[in-house]
């Protein structure tokens, strides 16, 4: 089975933050799916804004797929975190998501090359297929979801 971590840092008010809704879809979707179910595990979500070495403690494995909602508020610590998974386990694939994404990911994904995809839009669709493709050998082209871009492949 591949292990994903899902990564939604969201903002603390005192001592609460949000539940991460989004990375909960995202699961409960795959885990409905009978082509994914027994392909993926999935680790406790990673939700609470914080050092990068907390964060980082929070992979107590080695990670196939580390999915990031990302935020104008935790947009650097994403950065930061998924560059520095990419280090240690270069076979993770990188997945990114959420509102910091522009109208035109290509510029966004130009810069940090350890972000191998984007999720765009409602990309529950896109997300699903992707980790289709992930069960096989690493190819992404052709993924029938206009909310997937593939920087390597384009």
């Amino acid at each position: 089975m591949k292990t994903v971590y899902f990564n939604e840092y969201n903002v603390r008010m005192g001592n609460a933050t949000y539940f991460p809704l989004v990375s909960g879809i995202l699961r409960a979707m795959v885990e409905s799916d009978p082509r994914l179910r027994e392909a993926y595990s999935f680790k406790p979500f990673i939700f609470y804004l914080d050092s990068a070495d907390n964060v980082l403690a929070r992979y107590d494995e080695a990670p196939d797929v580390a999915c990031f909602s990302v935020a104008m508020w935790n947009e650097q610590l994403s950065l930061h975190i998924a560059r520095t998974l990419k280090e240690r386990w270069p076979e993770c694939l990188i997945v990114f998501g959420g509102p910091q994404l522009q109208k035109y990911p290509e510029d966004y994904f130009a810069e940090p090359p350890f972000i191998e995809a984007g999720v765009r839009a409602e990309g529950d669709e896109g997300f699903i297929q992707l980790l289709v493709r992930f069960t096989t050998p690493r190819i992404f082209a052709g993924v029938p979801n206009d909310s997937v871009v593939y920087p390597s492949t384009a």
